[in-house]
């Protein structure tokens, strides 16, 4: 074996260590579970008064709006635990209003349920319950396995004419939330992280084809084939990243 094949046999040795030595540390040394969320308003409407094609009011419960989003609360379990019984709390800005919501998680036909607390609160019909009741949503999920999805839909509306702001908290001892924008993917696996891989592993490619090879226009076309396919590598590399993860779950 010659000492640059060593190197190279050396090297992928190490970067498997190191992901699994990774796993374990996640695994058994950090015990704080941290599920990923993101949130997305998509704009439905608006009321406007127009001189020349007259007006367009949204109302509910004969109330008009000034504005309506269609809001998407995901959280995603992506850790290597599953949890249960975990309760979570959306609210919004004090000048918005959450109007109706529906949660369930994707890999289950069931709805959420509002927790026991929230339930009661709006069966009391009090209307001095009413802001407490209009500008949060507390779902109890009885269980969020790993690699399960949860959907929260929610219908919007700020008083200002403005985009809502939502938060997102959950007080499940072990349990943080951090919140994320998920990234553009590329054949299942984040493309910018993939690309970044395939860089590097490109060019560590490059240095056997310009030391071995010695016909220019050779070298030419492997090195644009390379440079071509280069953000597979990185997919590759994820996608075996993510299956010797679910292997030593």
């Amino acid at each position: 074996m010659t000492d640059f094949a060593e190197k190279i046999l050396i090297g992928t040795i190490t970067l498997i260590i190191g992901i699994v030595i990774k796993h374990i540390w996640d695994r058994y040394i950090n015990r704080i579970t941290k599920l990923k969320y993101s949130i997305w308003h998509n704009y439905i409407g608006s009321s406007i008064e127009d001189v020349k094609f007259g007006s367009v009011k949204l109302l509910y419960n004969q109330n008009e709006l000034k504005n309506l989003y269609a809001s998407n609360v995901i959280l995603k379990n992506e850790t290597g635990k599953d949890l249960n019984d975990l309760e979570l709390n959306i609210s919004c800005d004090n000048q918005s209003l959450i109007l109706v919501s529906h949660g369930r998680n994707t890999n289950s036909i069931k709805e959420l349920e509002f927790t026991d607390t929230y339930a009661n609160i709006i069966e009391q019909n009090n209307p001095d319950n009413a802001n407490y009741i209009y500008t949060r949503r507390d779902y109890k999920i009885p269980i969020i396995n790993r690699g399960d999805t949860i959907e929260i839909t929610l219908l919007t509306t700020n008083f200002n004419n403005q985009r809502p702001i939502l938060f997102v908290t959950s007080e499940h001892k072990g349990v943080k939330l951090k919140y994320y924008i998920e990234p553009i993917k590329l054949l299942g696996v984040s493309q910018l992280t993939s690309t970044l891989l395939g860089l590097i592993i490109s060019v560590i490619i490059c240095i056997p084809i310009y030391y071995f090879i010695c016909n220019k226009t050779l070298i030419i076309a492997l090195t644009l084939l390379n440079g071509w396919i280069a953000s597979l590598y990185g997919v590759m590399i994820l996608k075996i990243n993510n299956w010797m993860k679910k292997i030593l779950e």
